[in-house]
Formats: structure tokens, C-alpha cells, sequence
């Protein structure tokens, strides 16, 4: 990948955002949609911790491995202006990340109403993310809030128990962790039961891991929480 055409201020992907490690559970209908479909404008919308940032990078690495030019734009991140959005036109697809971080500011809504209209008539894809669908974003800009159901809108469900357990097992396999059954089952009944608070747990209980060198078992776990 071409980091400096594709991440404007060294934004960059997460490492394990992949398709093939994404636990779909109820999401079958959305992931098949942005994976092996050509809709120009999509729309996905969820809580936190359902997985819609790691489907855009997802989506993203899929597009660099066949050359294609990508940018990921998370509009919570406050060093970006409504200049990030220049010339964006120019390429394949346009991921944004939290997009409800723009709703009700006239400088950045018509940034983006600009946006949406030079990447139709480039042809560019456009895949964008929220916590709330697009009539519950309070955009000012009328035609703006119209732009966002140009294409489909796909509400990400959040995992049940049993898919927590297989995501966590499978993030944790692939960072050369062993999570047994009782130790994950521990994490989910004393821990926040996001999907983004316990993948940075999990993240933690990894350093904690190594330093102590020491396996992830309950008692050890029970002692860092």
C-alpha cells in the first residue's frame, strides 16, 4: 500500500481488520454487501463495538491488495479538518468513520455535501459509518441528510454471548494467545460487554501476559481486573 496517497495524517489500518477474521453474526446481509458488491454509496450504522470500523479497514485492505487507491477518514479524530476531504475524488473507494462527528457543523457539512457530489460524478465508492442511522444524524443541510440514503443502509447488530466468545478467541489466536472457554466466560460476565472494550482488555491482558510472563488463566485475570 501506498501509505502517503492512502492515510492522510499518518492514519493508519488496524493490523487484524481483515474480512476473514470478522465475526458476522447477524450481519451476514451488510458484510456480503460492502465485501462482493459494487453498490457506489453505503450506509452502516450501529452502537459501538458492533464492528463498523473494523469493516471499513477491512474493506480497505481487501481494496489495496488489488492496487486500487483507498482512503479511511475516522471524523472523530479532532487533527482533521474539512480539508482532508480534497481530492478524494481522484480515488476507488472512501471509507468514513463516525460520520455523526460532522452533523450540525455548516463548515463541515458542506464539505461533505461537496464530497458526496464529486465522488458520484468520479464514480467513486463511498462507505460510511455512525452510531445512528442517517434520519437519526441531525444534519442542517437538507440535501445532505438526502445524500445519505442514496444507497443501502445496514444497521450492524451487536454479537451475542456465544460470537463474543468466538471473536475474542480468534483475535486472541492470532496474537499467539491461548484463551480457554472458562477464562473467556470469566471476561464476560466481570468485564463491559462491548466488542471494543473487550478486544482493548484483551489488548491489555496481552501486555500483562508477556511482562509477567505468565498464561491467561482466571486467577491471573481476577488479579488485573
Amino acid at each position: 500500500m501506498n501509505a502517503p496517497q492512502q492515510m492522510p495524517l499518518s492514519i493508519q489500518l488496524m493490523d487484524n481488520a481483515r474480512f476473514d477474521n470478522y465475526v458476522t453474526g447477524q450481519n451476514e446481509t451488510a458484510v456480503y454487501s460492502i465485501k462482493n458488491t459494487m453498490e457506489q454509496y453505503v450506509f452502516l450504522w450501529g452502537g459501538s463495538g458492533c464492528g463498523k470500523t473494523h469493516l471499513l479497514q477491512a474493506l480497505c485492505y481487501a481494496y489495496s491488495k488489488t492496487n486500487m487507491k483507498t482512503v479511511y477518514l475516522p471524523l472523530d479524530n479532532m487533527a482533521l479538518s474539512p480539508d482532508a476531504f480534497e481530492n478524494l475524488e481522484s480515488m476507488d473507494l472512501v471509507c468514513l468513520d463516525n460520520i455523526e462527528f460532522t452533523a450540525g457543523n455548516p463548515i463541515w457539512e458542506e464539505a461533505l455535501f461537496n464530497l458526496y457530489n464529486r465522488l458520484r460524478d468520479a464514480d467513486t465508492r463511498l462507505v460510511v459509518a455512525a452510531e445512528k442511522s442517517p434520519t437519526g444524524l441531525d444534519f442542517k443541510l437538507a440535501d445532505l441528510a438526502s445524500r445519505m440514503c442514496w444507497g443501502p443502509v445496514y444497521h450492524l447488530k451487536a454479537l451475542k454471548d456465544d460470537e463474543k466468545k468466538i471473536a475474542l478467541q480468534h483475535r486472541a489466536k492470532n496474537r499467539g494467545l491461548v484463551l480457554d472457554d472458562n477464562v473467556v466466560d470469566y471476561l464476560l460476565n466481570r468485564a463491559s460487554r462491548d466488542m471494543q472494550s473487550l478486544f482493548e482488555l484483551l489488548d491489555k491482558l496481552d501486555n500483562a501476559s508477556l511482562v509477567a510472563k505468565r498464561k491467561l488463566t482466571v486467577p491471573f485475570v481476577r488479579e488485573l481486573l
